[in-house]
């Protein structure tokens, strides 16, 4: 059989979905691997693209399918199909890049991609916005019509009704999933409806009925080993946890889930321990350690709406402490204000418990930009190398670390970070606005030289902070010439 022959990619198509079926996926890898992406037939490069993404080759997956992609991402080409616009997209979602993932989606025609629905669904869960994926997974369960996909649909749906606190309406949509799972024999889908049906007992507080739920659906992973079987050692370890009235069980599960990389069940671990005990320092780190409002919303609801500090400080709080928002150490500026380093570093402490990927980086430091798998790895790998530079040369006692293609911050030594409850992005100047407001409130004036003195800085450098606090809007402008004064306006959006 000639390389890279028609017969030879649909020998590779057909190897790839024998080997996924009888879970040797990631052995298959290696002949996926030697492709040489260049030689891909057009008609080929979509399945090819679907094959290398459910072994696990993202990376590879983006290289095969973004000659079909326009260059911005955004628009649609001539002869690019909606199937092919849609799996790039779930592509994007994989490596972290969902601003990008969700623009791409809104341009599917869902008539012909009906799949597109069902990856904004995945694409919002990623920020624990289940409400806002309902719409989306309704008119997916509707439009689709092959039964195994409804099915995996409805029960996305169950778990989105779940997540968003709609456990009776969720129940009724697992029943359904069970029914025809069950009547299908799709034992695995079977076996996630039944952890389903346990959430939702779990919350109505039916434990008894739940755990029995749990214990069936764990005896079906058993001889189904995958990812899900996690999710029913979660609920397993809540109800212990629960009937012993100690936190150990999910301590355990916590440091198992991230042992396994599945950095939203940690999380979840540390929230449910919460309502077995609760405890101050694991609720502030689970909400501080949280970037996404709908989880905020729900630690709040779950938790009976205690109120959450204004500040955390993450580390030994007799260290010295820095302030990543502000850049500075005991009060001493130590970070090149607004710049990438800055930027690196402050992204890197928004969530404490899912590192970064490639794609969460670039999207969140060259906001609008499309991610490009040839070029914009190299763009992050070279900031991240200027960060560690940095670090290393001012002795702070922080590392970048980074494992599997995640990228995490580390307290390698005697510090305390602040962590403020609102977040805001550093870029620019604004860190220097925003100190310049610590000693300046909305009341008070101020001159070019109290900029200059306040924030150490030479006259050209406190006139371009001046100038920017005024095209924004966040300053105000007091009198001309040489009797010139500012002050901040009252509404100011560093609040």
């Amino acid at each position: 059989m000639p390389k890279y022959s028609a017969e030879f990619f649909k020998k590779i198509l057909e190897d790839g979905e024998g080997a996924i079926r009888s879970g040797q996926g990631h052995a298959f890898r290696q002949q996926l691997e030697a492709l040489n992406t260049a030689h891909i037939p057009i008609n080929f490069r979509l399945s090819l693209a679907n094959i290398s993404r459910r072994v696990g080759l993202i990376p590879l997956a983006l290289r095969i399918l973004s000659p079909r992609m326009p260059l911005s991402g955004l628009e649609k080409s001539a002869d690019t199909t909606a199937s092919e616009m849609a799996e790039y997209a779930l592509l994007l979602q994989r490596i972290g890049s969902l601003s990008e993932a969700l623009r791409l989606l809104e341009k599917i025609d869902t008539n012909k991609e009906p799949k597109a629905l069902l990856y904004r669904a995945f694409c919002l869960f990623k920020t624990w916005e289940h409400k806002s994926s309902i719409p989306y997974l309704k008119q997916y369960v509707n439009n689709i019509g092959d039964a195994y996909q409804k099915l995996v649909g409805q029960l996305n749906l169950a778990a989105a009704y779940c997540i968003a606190g709609n456990y009776e309406t969720s129940l009724s949509v697992t029943e359904e999933c069970l029914k025809n799972a069950l009547s299908n024999e799709k034992w695995r889908l079977y076996a996630n409806a039944l952890e389903l049906k346990a959430q939702n007992l779990i919350h109505l507080n039916k434990l008894f009925s739940a755990a029995q739920h749990i214990e069936e659906a764990a005896k079906i992973f058993e001889s189904h080993k995958t990812f899900d079987a996690l999710f029913v050692k979660k609920w397993a370890a809540y109800l212990e946890a629960h009937q012993s009235s100690s936190v150990t069980p999910l301590i355990r599960f916590k440091a198992h889930a991230f042992k396994e990389e599945a950095f939203e069940s940690a999380r979840e671990a540390d929230l449910y321990s919460l309502l077995v005990r609760l405890d101050v320092n694991t609720y502030d780190h689970v909400y501080f350690g949280t970037p996404f409002s709908a989880y905020r919303s729900r630690i709040e609801t779950l938790t009976k709406n205690i109120s959450p500090n204004t500040v955390y400080f993450l580390g030994n709080h007799n260290a010295p402490l820095l302030d990543i928002e502000a850049g500075t150490l005991q009060g001493q500026v130590v970070l090149p204000l607004g710049k990438k380093v800055h930027q690196v570093l402050n992204l890197l402490t928004y969530d404490l418990y899912r590192p970064l990927k490639l794609g969460d980086m670039f999207s969140s430091l060259y906001e609008g930009e499309h991610f490009d798998i040839e070029s914009s790895p190299e763009r992050i790998y070279q900031i991240v190398k200027r960060t560690r530079q940095f670090l290393k040369e001012s002795s702070l006692p922080i590392e970048v670390r980074e494992n599997k293609g995640y990228y995490q911050l580390h307290i390698t030594g005697s510090l305390a970070l602040k962590l403020n409850r609102t977040r805001t992005p550093v870029e620019g100047l604004n860190p220097y606005l925003q100190r310049l407001k610590n000693f300046y409130p909305a009341s008070q004036v101020f001159k070019t030289s109290d900029v200059r003195k306040c924030l150490n800085l030479k006259l050209s450098k406190a006139r371009e902070v001046i100038e920017l606090g005024l095209i924004n809007g966040d300053i105000i402008k007091l009198g001309s010439s040489s009797a010139t004064k500012y002050q901040f306006a009252i509404k100011n959006v560093l609040n």
